[in-house]
């Protein structure tokens, strides 16, 4: 882990998952979250990773998730 990252630990266990227990996955340049096809394999990647994946949320990312009905895929597969 990065030392910065290392300071903000307080984060992800906030939202029940341990330092190292997880995979960090981010997502919002236009190419992948703008095309619907493309938006729906990474959240079938994410779902299919194994492990907990913290995802966090571009506002840009959010919207297209939303609007190509995936967001609440999402909300449902973190229990």
């Amino acid at each position: 882990m990065q030392p910065r990252a290392r300071e903000r630990v307080e984060l992800v266990r906030a939202h029940g998952v341990e330092p190292g227990g997880y995979v960090l996955a981010t997502a919002h340049r236009a190419g992948n979250v703008d095309d619907s096809a493309r938006l729906s394999a990474l959240v079938e990647l994410l779902l299919g990773v194994g492990e907990e994946v913290v995802l966090p949320l571009h506002p840009r990312t959010r919207l297209r998730l939303e609007s190509a009905g995936l967001f609440e895929r999402l909300l449902v597969a973190c229990g």
